[in-house]
């Protein structure tokens, strides 16, 4: 089965939701970081789909955004990069990131403009 680039679409949208519940309630701020990460992640994918590239098994952002055709409007690499940290180190309660309420809503706003620009790239 082939997934389309509205299905990564739609599920991103829907970890950004997640983000957005989250934040500010008892779930410490790495979930909301977390689900805002994946949420630039299946977005980024997206625009590889869209493209007929191969969406490759990886979590790192940066190298996500080298693979693609340009797309207006992505935020900075920098605030990407801090991003990807949420994707793996979270899953290792060794390498788990101190995330802070500021750096969740910062993760929120990156995955907001990240899939702002998409859905404008892709007309979606």
């Amino acid at each position: 089965m082939s997934v389309s680039h509205e299905d990564w679409l739609r599920y991103a949208g829907e970890d950004l939701a997640m983000a957005r519940v989250l934040i500010g309630t008892s779930v410490p701020p790495r979930g909301p970081a977390f689900h805002a990460q994946q949420a630039v992640e299946k977005a980024l994918k997206a625009v590889l789909v869209a493209n007929g590239r191969e969406v490759p098994r990886i979590h790192d952002l940066l190298s996500l955004v080298h693979r693609l055709p340009p797309v207006a409007g992505l935020p900075a690499t920098a605030d990407l990069d801090v991003l990807s940290d949420y994707a793996v180190d979270s899953r290792y309660p060794d390498d788990m990131p101190d995330v802070t309420d500021d750096e969740a809503h910062e993760a929120i706003e990156t995955a907001e403009a990240v899939l702002a620009a998409v859905r404008a790239a892709l007309g979606a």
